[in-house]
């Protein structure tokens, strides 16, 4: 380069230009090489396959407190609280450790050679980790499994990856569906214990009023009531039997849920809206304009003792026929292999790897090539004294 100082140049984008045309046989052998290393690196880069599989939530149809009482009578309206927030449930249940364990036992995965050696949790952990669960608005979950080969790996290798991929997936729906069948048997079958027990002891308070009753109505002759203590009886079985169902249904809920949940919470306010319209029912009605009802205080004591036998008689045979029902219905689902989730798709082999992109990673290997090349160009040029950052004058 001449060494006159008027003809040293500044910097701008038109020296940029001019390095380029001065060093353009060395830019051309530079690229050339990087595309040739960047080409080979694509064949040895480990190469990533994707099998991704969809799957819903199939509802649940139960006998349980509100269907019961609806074929009593009217009775307040209780929603299926927390059905929505299933398929969440069993994004997070893919998401664990068990549903790891399970699907490595299931394919036997420790037997094999991508995995040989790997301590169990390391092994779990990997497989958590290759997981993609996604949840989109109209109720479908998709799991996606990434699974990676080794470097340099041969065409066997990546087939054997991307069926592995796919055998991962639908070993993670089967696992699923494993967990939520023997979690619900193992808490049908605490339900049913309690139910039992609770039958046990409602059996024996019937037989009691029962043999009460009868002594009442041969010592007194007691054979009818008016009308309007009909009245009152009849509300009072309806709303007692609501509220002895609706405890029974909050207790379980209890051993099923955590106690502090939102619908643990329902339950109890629902007990809490019945006992006050039972104890109102049991003042005269549950309004006050209401003309035909009593209060059961005011009617004479045998009336009234004769009432209060025959409700809770009521009462409890309403109990007793739910707590049978339900103690069935139990036994049943204890036993029972009831699918919670339908597949829409099964998960297969993917016919190309997901990453790397050979031909995204040739674009931005060149172009960060070309930038670190003519920013290297720059630095040299700088660094000689071939251009300047400012323009440089000197008086002759």
């Amino acid at each position: 380069m001449n060494n006159n100082p008027k003809e040293i140049k500044e910097f701008s984008l038109i020296t940029i230009w001019w390095l380029i045309k001065l060093r353009r046989k060395f830019i051309l052998i530079f690229l050339s090489t990087a595309f040739i290393i960047l080409l080979a690196l694509s064949f040895i880069l480990p190469e990533e396959y994707e099998s991704t599989a969809s799957i819903y939530s199939i509802q649940e149809k139960t006998g349980g407190l509100s269907t019961f009482i609806a074929s009593l009578s009217s009775s307040i309206p209780f929603g299926d609280i927390g059905q929505s927030n299933k398929l969440q449930v069993f994004a997070e249940i893919l998401k664990s450790r068990e549903i790891a364990k399970l699907v490595c036992d299931t394919l036997h995965l420790s037997s094999l050679k991508k995995f040989k050696g790997l301590p169990e949790e390391i092994l779990y952990d990997l497989i958590r980790k290759s997981f993609t669960i996604q949840l989109n608005r109209n109720g479908i979950l998709y799991i996606t499994s990434s699974i990676n080969t080794g470097f340099f790996p041969s065409n066997e290798e990546k087939q054997a990856t991307a069926k592995l991929s796919a055998d991962i997936t639908n070993a993670a729906i089967w696992s699923l569906e494993y967990f939520n069948i023997v979690k619900s048997n193992s808490k049908s079958r605490i339900k049913r214990k309690y139910i039992e027990k609770v039958l046990t002891t409602k059996r024996k308070e019937l037989d009691s009023i029962d043999r009460v009753l009868e002594e009442f109505q041969k010592s007194n002759k007691v054979l009818a009531l008016d009308k309007q203590t009909e009245a009152v009886v009849t509300n009072a079985i309806k709303t007692g039997t609501e509220l002895a169902l609706a405890e029974i249904d909050y207790n379980l809920k209890q051993l099923e849920l955590n106690p502090s949940s939102p619908v643990v919470n329902a339950y109890k306010q629902k007990v809490k809206i019945l006992q006050d319209q039972y104890n109102r029912i049991q003042s005269g009605g549950l309004v006050t304009s209401d003309e035909f009802s009593i209060p059961l205080s005011e009617v004479p004591k045998l009336l009234r003792t004769y009432t209060n036998l025959v409700r809770d008689q009521k009462i409890l045979e309403q109990v007793n026929l739910y707590l049978e029902t339900q103690k069935y219905q139990e036994a049943i689902q204890e036993e029972s292999d009831i699918p919670t989730v339908e597949v829409i798709d099964y998960a297969v082999p993917p016919l190309q790897r997901s990453a790397p992109s050979r031909t995204l990673l040739m674009i931005l290997g060149l172009i960060i090539s070309t930038a670190l090349l003519i920013i290297g160009l720059i630095l040299h040029s700088l660094i000689k004294g071939s251009i300047y950052l400012r323009k440089i004058t000197k008086e002759d």
